[in-house]
């Protein structure tokens, strides 16, 4: 991904968190096989072993969305974020603006009863399911601790490492710093905000993984950033055991694509996402899992 890219990933992951901040960065048990039956041009070439799979989807105690399903409200789910990782990290600036802007939006759309592409019916089921859990954050009284961590100090210390070739071609090395502890994030990450960041990086330095991908479905940078986006929350999803029917992130991207809530994420995307749209999405969910379980291409 060149740096440009990137750029406009940053920006657009900020727009979709709704807050001016870095907020960069869900796939149900067994994702890969759920989704087999898709077609998807130019999907990496490697599919994930059997005896892989289990442990690509093995949950992973305490993630963050086991945090938020664990609390009875969204104060106390960033109460507890801020607890976990700290008001100054990215992964507390991550799930403060998606569970912001979620509950933002639900309110908006039940105030104004405005019409999505996928119908007012299965949008306002969404909205007013969020309302519970987001009624504490328009209290006075809800005391949530606003992100001071705005930026990613990974992708930071990459611009400092980057080369241009002879051809004016600017890269990341493989051998980089910056490159060797994306992959390691990448690997181990637990929260969609820790992987897409370091997802970022790594795609700047293997730049052929995406390349096939990005071109096979032809989307707009926009687009081609949004569906990025829900590829980490894909694998964030697998790492905690899955995102079922009305579980908050089914309720988060039905309140913004417009979609039953009665179904598990993965279903989600597919009634309300185009081919194409869809299509990018499970592709590059596919390629983090390949990384996460084999680690980067040889060179």
């Amino acid at each position: 991904m060149s740096l440009k890219r990137r750029t406009l990933l940053v920006i657009t992951l900020m727009a979709v968190a709704g807050v001016a901040l870095f907020a960069a960065r869900e796939s149900d048990l067994g994702m890969a096989e759920a989704l087999a039956d898709f077609p998807i041009v130019e999907s990496p070439p490697i599919a994930p072993r059997a005896d892989d799979s289990a442990r690509a989807h093995a949950p992973v105690e305490g993630t963050a969305l086991a945090a938020i399903k664990q609390s009875p409200n969204f104060v106390a789910a960033l109460n507890d974020l801020a607890r976990i990782y700290g008001v100054d990290s990215i992964e507390y600036s991550h799930y403060f603006g998606r569970l912001t802007q979620a509950c933002r939006r639900s309110r908006s759309l039940l105030a104004t009863n405005v019409r999505l592409e996928a119908g007012v019916g299965a949008t306002l089921e969404a909205a007013n399911a969020l309302q519970p859990a987001c009624a504490p954050l328009f209290d006075p009284q809800g005391n949530v601790q606003s992100p001071t961590g705005h930026f990613s100090p990974l992708m930071a210390a990459a611009t400092n490492f980057v080369v241009e070739d002879s051809d004016g071609t600017r890269r990341l090395p493989v051998d980089s710093l910056p490159a060797l502890e994306a992959l390691a994030r990448l690997q181990q990450g637990t929260t969609s905000a820790e992987i897409l960041d370091a997802a970022l990086v790594y795609w700047d330095a293997y730049p052929d993984s995406v390349r096939a991908i990005r071109l096979a479905q032809r989307l707009d940078d926009r687009t081609f950033n949004e569906m990025a986006l829900l590829a980490g929350r894909l694998v964030e999803c697998d790492l905690a055991g899955g995102c079922a029917a009305r579980s908050f992130p089914v309720l988060e991207f039905c309140v913004q694509y417009g979609c039953p809530v009665n179904q598990s994420l993965g279903e989600a995307m597919r009634s309300a996402l185009d081919d194409a749209r869809f299509g990018t999405a499970v592709a590059l969910y596919s390629e983090l899992t390949i990384v996460r379980l084999r680690g980067a291409p040889p060179t």
